[in-house]
């Protein structure tokens, strides 16, 4: 069933059971609101499962978090999963998060500083410059080879068709579970959890840092063949 049809269906319900909502014209104040409480209600077991001190985050974090978001729930969760998720502890995961600032305003700054952090962080850490050349060279092979396509494949399917070894590309795809859904069954494809990452990847604007920028019509020149196969193939 189309989504058409089942918006049809859902408008056919009595008034009192169904109602429109058009996001962009809820009140800030509002979206805020449901921000602030998520944060809240998926932080709280983390301070439990870490042993954590109380109060935390505290109020002003929260705040800052909230306001960070602008109104995204992107923002909010994709910086959950990043402090869920993280090579570090929620606290040092926390920290960086709050670290990371834009310098040039824009309407996407804090989201924009939220994915530079978790890549310099999840994929870089603290190695060597030629490591660390090495490892975004990487990156931008396989998930630069995610972002170009139409269709996703499973990460063993995408290791072949770059022609890499499997644990190379699950190492890369595994670091970035923040924004990847890296499903556990091998034989599902991964996916962008948001189509905003691809785009902060493609823009050079919002991607300051160009080890991660990913070329487009360079990354096509690879996986150009896969459009003419992939519709005949069921994952």
């Amino acid at each position: 069933m189309t989504w058409s049809r089942k918006r049809d269906g859902f408008r056919q319900l009595p008034g009192e059971a169904y109602q429109d909502f058009i996001l962009h014209n809820i009140p800030l104040d509002t979206v805020n609101a449901d921000i602030s409480t998520f944060f809240r209600q998926k932080l709280s077991p983390l301070k439990a499962k870490h042993g954590l001190g109380t109060p935390w985050p505290d109020e002003l974090v929260i705040e800052q978090l909230v306001e960070r978001a602008a109104g995204l729930f992107i923002y909010a969760a994709t910086t959950l999963r990043f402090i869920e998720d993280g090579i570090d502890g929620p606290e040092e995961q926390l920290s960086l998060v709050l670290s990371a600032i834009k310098s040039c305003p824009s309407a996407t700054e804090h989201l924009d500083g939220i994915y530079t952090t978790l890549l310099q962080h999840s994929v870089l850490g603290n190695r060597g410059s030629q490591e660390c050349e090495q490892l975004a060279g990487r990156f931008r092979q396989v998930v630069g080879s995610i972002v170009v396509m139409f269709n996703t494949m499973p990460a063993r399917n995408l290791a072949q068709l770059l022609q890499i070894p499997f644990n190379r590309a699950s190492r890369i795809l595994n670091s970035l579970r923040s924004v990847l859904n890296v499903p556990q069954n091998e034989s599902q494809p991964v996916r962008l959890f948001h189509l905003s990452f691809r785009d902060f990847l493609q823009d050079s604007q919002r991607c300051s840092d160009s080890r991660f920028q990913i070329d487009e019509k360079e990354r096509h020149t690879t996986v150009v063949y896969f459009e003419n196969v992939c519709c005949n193939i069921d994952w």
